[in-house]
């Protein structure tokens, strides 16, 4: 291309290599190459002296344990392959294979869609590590509308919250905001202890706790949780060094951020806008249909299924069956 240039504008050489930000080097380079018969360009490093059985590579690329973002392994296998495969190639064969598995097990994930907010709120505590920034570890309490994808005021600290300080703030927040009809909670001891079943109880809102160990069953909470540290991690950028306990406006004015910047799946709204305008209410005495409704499917379902289901499981299939039935949520395959 720069050789014709060249002639069809009658400059040289070293004049077009200059326009058009070639380095003269890099071209006669280029030039000595194309006249020898060889590859302009070739990949760098080392020529590799045996020839790599590709089968044998995908074969255990694939038995490796691939994560979300990370493959565990990857350094041992490049030992047992390195006069073959170059470590570039290596790491683009498993990213393609990482990338396969999490597609494939995305696709048997169930796809929820909720039919407003108020329905379901979630709680979790994550811990947020910004040595740059902040003196010390800061543990974030964080309670979200799952439907609207709305944050409410969190807490922060040096350490996860009391459950007395759990009760009061979540106290605060049914009486502030009205309370859900029910609550999903992680299965921490500072989440399920007497004083947060009784304000659970007072407001007449109905838990029910994830799985152990499965965190994709409140994938909605964790995403959020990556949401709200990013956006906290800007907020504390310009601020340089702050203690972690007197980060709680920080924390609160990243939350206020996430909750007005509009989303697709909230069909262009903010979370603050959808909150306002499609939040469901429920009356004591429909709570207490509902309650009775899922009691009794609970026991039910405990008693064809006990020797195979827990009770916390029997918790989770009935409140799911009466959302579903009342058309409070939709579960379509991913």
């Amino acid at each position: 291309m720069l050789e014709d240039v060249a002639v069809r504008c009658g400059l040289s050489v070293r004049r077009t290599a200059g326009i058009m930000g070639v380095a003269r080097s890099s071209y006669t380079r280029w030039r000595k190459r194309a006249d020898g018969k060889v590859p302009l360009v070739a990949s760098p490093g080392p020529r590799k002296m045996q020839a790599a059985d590709i089968a044998a590579i995908t074969r255990d690329i694939a038995s490796l344990s691939h994560g979300n973002r990370r493959t565990l392994g990857t350094t041992a296998l490049q030992q047992k392959y390195r006069e073959c495969i170059s470590r570039r190639d290596l790491q683009e064969l498993v990213r393609n294979e990482r990338m396969r598995q999490v597609a494939e097990r995305r696709e048997g994930y169930d796809e929820v869609t909720w039919a407003g907010s108020g329905i379901v709120w979630a709680m979790d505590d994550t811990v947020c590590l910004y040595s740059s920034v902040l003196d010390g570890d800061l543990w974030v309490h964080h309670v979200r509308d799952i439907g609207a994808g709305y944050s409410l005021q969190p807490m922060c600290g040096r350490e996860p919250l009391l459950g007395v300080e759990v009760a009061a703030n979540l106290d605060a927040l049914c009486s502030r905001h009205g309370a859900p009809l029910f609550l999903k909670r992680d299965n921490g001891g500072n989440l399920n202890t007497p004083d947060v079943d009784e304000v659970l109880a007072v407001h007449c809102v109905i838990p029910f706790n994830s799985p152990v160990r499965t965190p994709n069953y409140n994938g909605a909470m964790e995403r959020s949780q990556r949401t709200l540290k990013e956006e906290l991690e800007r907020q504390l950028a310009p601020a340089g060094t702050v203690q972690a306990v007197a980060a709680e406006p920080y924390v609160r004015a990243a939350a206020h951020e996430i909750n007005h910047v509009t989303r697709a799946s909230l069909k262009g709204s903010s979370p603050c806008h959808y909150r306002s305008t499609h939040l469901h209410t429920f009356t004591k005495n429909e709570r207490k249909t509902v309650y009775d409704w899922i009691t009794n499917a609970r026991i039910s379902i405990l008693e064809n299924e006990g020797h195979y289901v827990s009770a916390q499981t029997a918790q989770r299939w009935a409140v799911s069956a009466w959302l579903v039935k009342n058309k409070l949520m939709t579960i379509n395959r991913h």
